[in-house]
């Protein structure tokens, strides 16, 4: 029960205009117009991560010390630059495509 009391504590503590996907917290970037707009990514190991077009590349390996994604794609680790992601539809994704990820950007 007390674990719970926490729980509600905490949700109390949000604000209204922050919605949740996959577990992250991702602040309304709504422009003044009312077109969506991507919202900064924010990763969790085991998280599915996208590319372009919706294309699944792979779930998140895990993180490294920046904070970027590393994904295990074709038997290669490799490191997402942070800079290229954004969630898309709830999802998070980068503008890279897998063969850029590959060639090393």
């Amino acid at each position: 029960m007390t674990k719970f009391a926490l729980l509600a504590a905490l949700v109390a503590l949000v604000p209204a205009n922050v919605a949740f996907a996959n577990g992250v917290a991702l602040a309304n970037t709504a422009s003044q117009s009312g077109a969506p707009q991507a919202a900064a990514a924010a990763p969790a190991v085991g998280q599915m991560l996208y590319s372009t077009g919706g294309k699944k590349l792979g779930p998140v390996y895990q993180l490294d010390a920046s904070g970027s994604p590393q994904l295990l794609l074709d038997g290669q680790l490799v490191t997402v630059p942070a800079s290229t992601l954004a969630v898309v539809d709830n999802r998070i994704q980068t503008s890279l495509t897998k063969k850029d990820l590959l060639s090393g950007h």
